[in-house]
């Protein structure tokens, strides 16, 4: 299987500021059109957030299929398709690490007497917590495309019930993701004292841990490991 050029792997890099600086120029954009309160703000920022994924998730799909189809084996296809768009999320969870980081620094500039380090420490893993869920939605997506291609390579069909569980996995992560960005953005806007603010930005943190071991478990070891299986 071939691997991605440097030029390719250069596009994919400068992609990933541009898909982030994108995200909050549009999210900028929208909020303010519509004058939008923490609960619509959080849906915006999460549909593109979702966006973003998504498309760099199914430009991976497209890319790793297409380099993956010289492998003869069904597993070591599957394999192929799942360690390359496991990078392509990856990606993309940068360019949401970036989205919130000028999100953090646009603040900043506009009321430098509130201070950056604690609206970092808890916006950074709102955005991250909530990428990271959509993330793992649209890995079991991706997990059943390629097992679905895998087992068309070998001559197998893959079951109905498969793709119905994809697909609840998907609008649940999703959900999820939308939900923990609308709690956060509701406990924010309605004051948090010291307590609050510790036990949230913990919360923040050990969410962020538990779900980026996830993401690694299933994208690249169970991937390097099972493919598609």
């Amino acid at each position: 299987m071939r691997d991605p050029s440097r030029l390719e792997r250069a596009l994919e890099t400068l992609s990933v500021p541009l898909a982030g600086a994108s995200i909050y120029a549009l999210a900028f954009a929208a909020e303010r059109l519509i004058a939008a309160e923490p609960g619509t703000a959080a849906l915006i920022e999460e549909l593109l957030k979702l966006a973003v994924i998504s498309a760099y998730a199914l430009g991976g799909l497209a890319s790793s299929a297409h380099r993956a189809s010289l492998e003869r084996s069904p597993l070591r296809f599957g394999r192929a398709i799942m360690l390359l768009c496991a990078r392509r999320l990856s990606l993309a969870l940068a360019a949401v690490a970036v989205f919130a980081a000028i999100e953090n620094l646009a603040y900043f500039l506009a009321f430098p007497e509130a201070g950056i380090a604690a609206r970092l420490a808890w916006s950074m893993p709102v955005h991250l917590v909530s990428g990271l869920l959509e993330a793992l939605g649209i890995l079991a997506a991706v997990k059943a495309a390629a097992r679905r291609l895998a087992a068309a390579k070998g001559g197998r069909a893959l079951e109905p019930p498969a793709l119905i569980a994809a697909a609840a996995a998907l609008l649940a992560c999703c959900g999820a993701g939308f939900a923990w960005h609308w709690a956060a953005n509701s406990l924010v806007s309605g004051g948090l004292g010291d307590q609050r603010y510790m036990l949230g930005a913990a919360a923040n943190l050990a969410a962020f841990v538990f779900l980026a071991t996830a993401f690694a478990r299933r994208a690249y070891i169970g991937g390097m490991l099972h493919g598609a299986d």
